[in-house]
């Protein structure tokens, strides 16, 4: 776990961040357990990436409070690979019901064909 000592943008406002283009070293398992997951996206029909992260996130006040982050990756219409992230606490959400909203989640600038196609070549 990780403390974070900052106060970013809620979800809802944040940017979606960028990656350097798509170098993978090992496909990694497509499971549907623990904290790496494989996801439909029902929003724009298409498969995700996603992986969650326990952290905390301190308040205005100084509080920490144990917090889910939520990492949902996927390509952009020229092949750029950028990432999207959901931060709830732990005691408004459960992991479970944070995939649950990556699968809803508005993904700036996605391409669904390219998402596909990159992690279909994961699998391969």
């Amino acid at each position: 776990m990780f403390e974070a000592h900052f106060i970013t943008a809620t979800p809802e406002t944040a940017a979606p961040c960028w990656h350097e283009p798509a170098r993978d070293l090992q496909p990694q398992s497509t499971s549907q357990q623990g904290n790496t997951r494989r996801v439909q996206s029902l929003r724009h029909q298409c498969p995700l990436h996603v992986w969650a992260a326990a952290g905390k996130r301190k308040d205005n006040n100084g509080t920490a409070h144990d917090s889910w982050f939520l990492y949902i990756e996927y390509c952009t219409g020229n092949g750029t690979r950028i990432w999207q992230k959901l931060e709830r606490t732990q005691a408004d959400c459960n992991l479970e019901t944070l995939f649950g909203q990556a699968l809803w989640a508005e993904l700036p600038r996605i391409d669904a064909a390219r998402t596909r196609q990159w992690l279909d070549a994961r699998d391969s």
